[in-house]
């Protein structure tokens, strides 16, 4: 299909193409690539079908970009969830971490919970 209108200045898509060229994380890019097809004027349908990605994906794109820019694009807003350990607690995970191996997480649950299995 041949793009119909221009979304996006030529300035604009050569500063997404520059993002696109310095991004590394694989989610960054699909966006960024969404926002370049649809500010080339490619319909929606097209962008799932060459992109293979969903509407919801392409809308949150450019709902991104149209509301923070280059760095709505480019910035992961995951924050995590909220901290269910007391400062001890976590003081205490921490200096077992450094003090000894830790092959895998699961051995810092393990020790976690037996220490502190009351308050839990």
């Amino acid at each position: 299909m041949i793009p119909k209108k221009q979304r996006l200045s030529d300035e604009e898509l050569k500063k997404l193409i520059d993002a696109y060229n310095v991004a590394k994380d694989k989610k960054t890019l699909i966006r960024i690539n969404c926002v370049i097809a649809w500010g080339k004027g490619w319909e929606w349908s097209t962008i799932e079908d060459i992109l293979m990605v969903s509407k919801d994906v392409i809308d949150d794109a450019i709902g991104k970009y149209t509301l923070f820019g280059i760095q709505g694009l480019t910035e992961n807003h995951y924050e995590g969830h909220h901290n269910k350990m007391i400062k001890e607690e976590e003081k205490a995970v921490i200096q077992f971490v450094k003090d000894n191996f830790v092959r895998n997480t699961k051995v810092v649950i393990n020790c976690t919970y037996l220490r502190y299995s009351e308050t839990l």
